[in-house]
């Protein structure tokens, strides 16, 4: 049991956390079936998705639009697993955020706003979900996922982290010529 401020106790987590700690759990396999598995064994109530999705507008051709993220096969490929069922994956679970750092993940046609991934995750009922409504470079899903877990680390609130992490993928190739340069630069020097 720990103590807070005024003394009181509170029992850990299902994990046995004490209050207040962050446990980061990242699986080596991408697998659904894992993904699965550990939502039910380790009960998060913050997860992030960072991979790629595709959004599918079929409205065009009278068809339901729908939204996928890639897992990994069991084979080579990959595994496209649609928004109905990535949502059906966190069943009743305390899931509080879920960030989706992958293309259009935040899109959605507009005459059926529950088509995309980030929809079909609030509508299955978790609070708080962050997608991306384009294309974005991995480097700028990078960016973002450190800035929101820094900001979160810092028990700033979800909306404040999220303006944070959006600021620092503005220009997310800041740097970067500087240090294509430096790299040509000692590539000229070793020949």
């Amino acid at each position: 049991m720990n103590g807070d401020a005024a003394g009181r106790t509170r029992p850990p987590d299902k994990q046995g956390r004490p209050d207040g700690r962050v446990l980061l759990e990242m699986p080596d396999d991408g697998r659904f079936d894992t993904f699965k598995q550990m939502l039910k064994d380790f009960e998060p109530l913050l997860v992030f998705l960072s991979g790629h999705g595709k959004y599918h507008d079929r409205s065009a051709v009278d068809q339901d639009s729908y939204a996928e993220f890639l897992f990994e096969s069991d084979g080579d490929g990959a595994d496209p697993v649609k928004g109905a069922d990535l949502a059906q994956a966190f069943g009743a679970l305390p899931v509080q955020c879920v960030v989706l750092s992958a293309c259009e993940s935040g899109m959605s046609a507009s005459d059926r706003l529950n088509s995309g991934l980030a929809q079909r995750l609030a509508v299955h009922g978790i609070p708080h979900v962050i997608g991306m409504r384009e294309s974005i470079l991995n480097l700028a899903g990078t960016r973002l996922s450190r800035e929101f877990c820094d900001a979160i680390a810092r028990q700033e609130r979800l909306d404040v982290a999220l303006q944070r992490a959006r600021k620092a993928i503005t220009r997310p190739l800041a740097g970067v010529n500087r240090m294509i340069q430096c790299l040509n630069l000692n590539v000229r020097l070793k020949t």
